[in-house]
């Protein structure tokens, strides 16, 4: 990226000290390149990201990106499925590396999930009894959080729960192995279970396509808000909405219809988590320059409206760095380009250089209007949740 294009993007932010990168000013002077964290914290937003990888074992550079940039660290891998192969067995290895990493750099842990249709234990699929079903969810969330709810900012208690297009009226998953034994008082179980255990952690309900000015996505809307009005009808201890908004270069979006949507989940008395932020740009120019702009103009169009409302508490990208992006075709063979070009989604390249990308979600975290900063937990044991935990309580 040319010099004085670079400053153009971050010319005016507020650094703090012992930043990774430095740019260079038109006097030759180096600067620092200012923290996301710091500049959101600024503003009364935590700021974080996830790792597609186990950051231990990736380059310097790569682990001093995330602890320079971020107050949050979302663990991929600590869905259900993932780290329970038998009912009264845990396995935390796949994560161990990132927990410890997070530990170490004082990151408080957000976004990963107790219950989500995607990731259920194969032992629990054979369950018929709606009671021992209960006790596996109960037992299940209660050893999540002796674990981890001390050093957690948020936590998904349930993901995914809704599509409307599989026809229920109440807009939930009709194939959701959770609702087949329980039926959607699930949902409510797993907030109360979340909140009875850790009741100084926000939990959130969180989903995705909710952003798009679309037929499809106003259904998910319709669908969400009326899962929200229940389940406060119904006293149920929820704290916070997570939208994840995986954004796409060719989507519709109307800012004015956003901020109404935001709105109505914040007249609801809810706190709302912009949880896994990226922009998929395999429909992008292959020139590299075009491209980036277009995915930083993509990001400046969503998180202008988004960061406006001050019920958002937190913002999280879905990576850093372009290295590790989820967006490649050995994820999913439709998030390949035509042209077999990377995608570049996220605020630093493949080289841990800072992008248009990287300008856009800072001028948006300096414009955004302050608000209440939710604090971040204050544990004293930095190594807890690294270690498995002991087995299940009957």
């Amino acid at each position: 990226m040319q010099r004085r294009h670079f400053l153009k993007l971050v010319c005016g932010a507020t650094a703090g000290p012992g930043l990774l990168m430095r740019t260079a000013t038109a006097e030759g002077r180096a600067e620092p390149l200012p923290r996301l964290a710091a500049v959101a914290a600024a503003a009364g937003l935590q700021y974080g990201s996830t790792a597609e990888v186990d950051v231990t074992r990736q380059p310097e550079a790569y682990r001093r990106l995330l602890a320079d940039h971020c107050h949050l660290f979302a663990p991929g891998y600590l869905s259900w499925s993932w780290i329970s192969p038998s009912p009264d067995r845990y396995d935390f290895s796949r994560e161990a590396g990132n927990l410890r990493f997070a530990a170490s750099s004082g990151l408080a842990l957000t976004g990963a999930h107790l219950l989500w249709q995607k990731r259920v234990p194969d032992w629990f699929k054979v369950i018929t009894d709606p009671r021992r079903a209960e006790q596996a969810i109960r037992r299940h969330i209660a050893e999540m959080m002796v674990r981890f709810g001390p050093r957690s900012f948020s936590w998904n208690a349930v993901n995914e729960a809704i599509k409307p297009e599989q026809g229920r009226p109440d807009g939930l998953r009709a194939d959701d192995p959770f609702l087949r034994v329980l039926g959607p008082r699930y949902i409510d179980l797993a907030f109360h279970a979340a909140h009875e255990s850790a009741p100084s952690t926000l939990f959130a309900y969180n989903d995705f396509g909710l952003e798009a000015d679309s037929p499809v996505a106003a259904a998910r809307r319709r669908a969400l808000l009326g899962l929200l009005d229940g389940l406060l009808q119904r006293g149920v201890p929820i704290a916070a909405v997570g939208l994840q908004s995986h954004l796409q270069l060719d989507d519709r979006f109307d800012a004015v219809l956003y901020r109404k949507f935001l709105a109505e989940i914040a007249g609801r008395g809810l706190k709302i988590l912009i949880t896994e932020l990226d922009v998929n740009d395999r429909t992008g120019p292959a020139d590299i320059r075009k491209r980036d702009q277009a995915v930083a103009d993509c990001y400046e169009r969503f998180l202008a409206p988004a960061l406006d409302e001050k019920q958002v508490v937190a913002l999280v990208t879905w990576g850093l760095s372009d290295r590790y992006t989820w967006l490649t075709p050995a994820y999913d063979p439709s998030y390949g380009r035509s042209d077999h070009l990377p995608c570049r989604p996220l605020p630093f390249d493949a080289n841990f250089q800072p992008k248009p990308a990287y300008g856009a979600i800072l001028r948006a975290l300096r414009h955004a209007p302050p608000r209440p900063l939710v604090p971040l937990p204050n544990w004293g044991d930095r190594t807890a949740g690294v270690s498995d935990p002991p087995p299940p309580r009957t």
